[in-house]
């Protein structure tokens, strides 16, 4: 998954002020590019500030493995995944694998077909999405997406509108707290949290989708407002 502007392998990069447009595939990448990298490999300390990304093909910006201390803000992304191939599991504007202490903020993501908005995937911890403008996303899964994570993470401040799709979704995780997120017009749920493979092994055990938190939320013409499949929310 490498991207047009690639960070692949290395540490402490401030991206800032590009615009990055029409990629077949990854407009920019950061990480390790595989999550089964070693542990003891370093990555991450990046800034990823004030980009315009569009018409990306599969993301518009990428990390696969270990991505630490990550700050991305107030970029602006359209556009992208229109490869249309979200069975590939990769599509997203904003997609990053074992991010640690991650912040994404502010950022303005509009029109993505066929990949969620922000996707957090695998093994995520005490990472934060909030401040986004998502708007117009077509995905199976949800504008913010976080999978198979069992540490704490948050979604907070986001508004998120008009998804073709679930507004705010996880499955194979645990305590993500929902906060404070205006969601309007989602076509499915407002915010669903679920188990999809309870033998997906993270952090040394097996998925359960417990101990999620949805809070003082706005929730206007969804499909449906909230949904869990554990009585532990």
């Amino acid at each position: 998954q490498g991207g047009a502007l690639s960070a692949s392998r290395g540490h402490h990069w401030i991206i800032e002020d590009n615009t990055v447009r029409q990629v077949n595939a990854v407009g920019i990448d950061v990480g390790l590019q595989s999550w089964l990298s070693e542990k003891s490999e370093f990555s991450g300390h990046h800034i990823i500030r004030r980009n315009t990304i569009e018409a990306c093909g599969i993301c518009g910006l990428a990390g696969a493995g270990a991505p630490e201390n990550l700050l991305v803000e107030d970029n602006t992304f359209r556009g992208c995944c229109w490869q249309d191939v979200e069975r590939y599991f990769e599509c997203a504007a904003i997609k990053f694998h074992l991010t640690r202490r991650a912040l994404i903020r502010r950022n303005r993501i509009f029109d993505t077909k066929g990949g969620s908005g922000i996707w957090l995937d695998w093994d995520n911890r005490h990472s934060r999405v909030c401040r986004n403008l998502i708007v117009g996303t077509q995905s199976m899964f949800g504008a913010v997406f976080i999978e198979a994570s069992h540490t704490a993470n948050l979604v907070d401040n986001n508004v998120i509108l008009d998804t073709d799709g679930h507004g705010v979704y996880s499955h194979d995780s645990d305590r993500i707290t929902v906060a404070h997120n205006l969601v309007a017009r989602s076509s499915k749920a407002a915010v669903f949290l679920c188990l999809g493979e309870a033998k997906r092994w993270v952090e040394g055990r097996g998925a359960t989708s417990r101990r999620h938190r949805v809070l003082n939320n706005l929730f206007t013409d969804n499909g449906t407002v909230v949904e869990f499949d554990n009585p532990d929310n």
